[in-house]
């Protein structure tokens, strides 16, 4: 892996356009969302997911989350029914991710852990909106930290997580809600959740109807 001399950007119009053309061209970096920093990397490439891999130190097994910039674009690359437009209509932009049966074979397999499945969300914070308009791929951005750390919520987190891993950290303040999104497993009929987030099981139970499963806590 290439060393940098990490630096972090103001939250600028034009810092984030230099942050976009970074991804185009397969660089890996912090980003702000409202849960967590993120690392990020372009999702369609496997030389850059598993290089996002190598600097979290993270094992391949364990799939990574896309980040979309609208609901249409997410909810095309899943198999998905009526529990993912609700949760979609209801929870998008925000804290949730959706984990379906990955319908584009144009997502990187390395992404997936090689699953049949897919974790999907729409972020809603507004540096990394901003961000994801000017890509026609969706990024892969688990939390910006190594693997078994504390998640970061600001751009000084990243970097002393990250310190010469990665050129630039986006700084978007802190994140607003420091806690990882929610993930639900919608790939069988059964309703799961697979980590416990910002959203509440009763929140998804009321849009859904349902009663959720829980699983062992699985971090992503």
């Amino acid at each position: 892996l290439m060393v940098f001399k990490t630096k972090i950007l103001k939250n600028t119009a034009k810092n984030i356009s230099l942050t976009a053309d970074l991804l185009k061209r397969k660089k890996i970096v912090g980003i702000p969302t409202e849960t967590v920093y993120g690392l990020a990397g372009r999702a369609d490439n496997d030389t850059v997911v598993k290089n996002i891999y190598k600097i979290k130190n993270r094992p391949y097994y364990n799939p990574l989350i896309l980040h979309y910039k609208s609901n249409n674009d997410a909810l095309n690359d899943i198999f998905y029914d009526e529990r993912a437009l609700e949760l979609a209509k209801n929870f998008w932009p925000g804290a949730l991710t959706i984990v379906a049966r990955i319908k584009n074979k144009y997502i990187s397999k390395i992404a997936t852990a090689d699953l049949k499945t897919l974790a999907i969300r729409v972020p809603s914070n507004k540096t990394i909106r901003s961000l994801l308009m000017q890509l026609n791929f969706p990024i892969a951005a688990p939390s910006a930290n190594r693997y078994g750390k504390v998640s970061p919520t600001s751009a000084i987190d990243v970097l002393d997580e990250l310190k010469n891993k990665i050129p630039i950290i986006l700084d978007g303040g802190s994140s607003t809600l420091g806690i990882e999104s929610t993930v639900v497993d919608l790939s069988s009929n059964k309703t799961k959740i697979l980590r416990h987030g910002c959203l509440s099981n009763s929140e998804i139970e009321k849009v859904l109807n349902c009663k959720l499963e829980s699983t062992k806590n699985k971090k992503r």
